[in-house]
């Protein structure tokens, strides 16, 4: 079986059950044999995760000329990277041109089976024991994967703290080892707090609660949504700092906020600190993996895309010094750490950062 899985130049992973439905797929289609393939295509292949035959070809733009629309200021589009007046305005018409492709794609129909609510005659939702009824749909949109968000408790009354508790949880998941957990930092900060003895302020630093270490991840949350100059100026109150103070913070972390929390990004550890740390050029991201690790899970197992789908960049922002910050010079947004990612409806439901190797 697994010389025929060769042949038609499919993957021979998985058990013999796994390995014969494959099989039967790939004749149902007639997925074409290896040896009769082209030196091109074999050496272009699109691999497992694709069907058999699969392989990737360059398409030429041999299209009809699309002619740009102006903008408001009367220029013509053009790159981010391109300056301003270069080429659009050139008068022997060599400016670049922007073409259709004439090569057509076959893609398959798409099939997506999703949980939607069931309305009633007069158009509201039905519910039966106070539960809202869910039926199977084919639909091309995004929907939220229900069976998910109820088993985690969440659905469409629940407060946006009860999303952050999903993306940021409590406790560790049986089900899913390796993942961020705030008990787990808790601890790990603790024990780099235990193991400093070279500090002077030792016998002053107190243990991290886990309640504690949450408030401070949310000083950064809410920073995200009101950015100050520095993030010590939330721990102000607005009387103090009118325009970047928060009486929320200063309320809740009380007196001497702001040296705690220099004692917060100084034991701060996602990851074991008893693991030697890798070299950065093997894993630059070594230090928060679980925590793209687990925003990526939970991100994934809560939405399920639909037909439309589009990838792009996603920036966070970054004013500091460090080797992977990318310059950016054509965005108003300014320079930061950047990842490329795969979005639906407005939902990000991946992402995948671009100095990982």
């Amino acid at each position: 079986m697994k010389e025929e899985l060769i042949k038609r130049g499919l993957a021979r992973s998985g058990n013999k059950p796994v390995l014969i439905e494959r099989l039967k797929e790939a004749i149902r289609r007639n997925a074409p044999l290896v040896g009769n393939m082209t030196a091109e295509i074999r050496n272009n292949l699109a691999g497992d995760a694709f069907n058999g035959g699969a392989h990737w070809a360059m398409v030429e733009q041999d299209g009809d000329v699309i002619e740009e629309a102006e903008t408001t200021e009367g220029e013509r589009f053009r790159n981010p990277t391109v300056p301003r007046h270069q080429d659009w305005e050139d008068t022997t018409g060599n400016a670049p041109k922007k073409r259709n492709y004439l090569a057509v794609a076959d893609r398959g129909v798409f099939i997506n089976t999703v949980k939607m609510p069931v309305f009633n005659r007069n158009e509201t939702v039905k519910m039966i024991g106070g539960k809202i009824v869910w039926k199977e749909c084919n639909s091309e949109g995004t929907h939220p994967n229900v069976e998910y968000l109820e088993k985690n408790g969440i659905d469409k009354d629940s407060h946006p703290a009860e999303w952050v508790n999903l993306f940021l949880p409590w406790l560790k998941d049986k089900n899913n080892e390796g993942l961020m957990d705030m008990c787990t930092i808790t601890d790990r900060m603790n024990m780099k707090i235990l193991a400093s003895t070279g500090s002077q302020r030792r016998n002053q630093i107190r243990a991290f609660t886990t309640d504690e270490v949450m408030k401070h991840f949310g000083v950064y949350m809410l920073n995200g949504l009101n950015p100050a100059p520095q993030i010590n100026k939330k721990f102000k109150s607005q009387h103090e700092d009118p325009v970047n103070g928060s009486n929320m913070c200063n309320e809740a972390f009380g007196p001497n906020a702001e040296g705690r929390h220099v004692d917060f990004k100084r034991f701060l550890s996602l990851v074991d600190p008893l693991i030697p740390v890798p070299a950065k050029d093997k894993d630059p991201n070594y230090k928060i993996n679980p925590l793209i690790k687990q925003l990526v899970h939970v991100s994934k197992k809560a939405m399920t895309p639909g037909k439309w789908i589009s990838v792009d960049e996603q920036t966070i922002s970054f004013k500091g010094r460090h080797k992977d910050k990318l310059r950016i010079t054509y965005k108003k947004e300014g320079d930061g750490f950047q990842c490329d990612a795969l979005c639906a409806d407005g939902y990000t439901f991946t992402v995948y950062f671009q100095n990982a190797s």
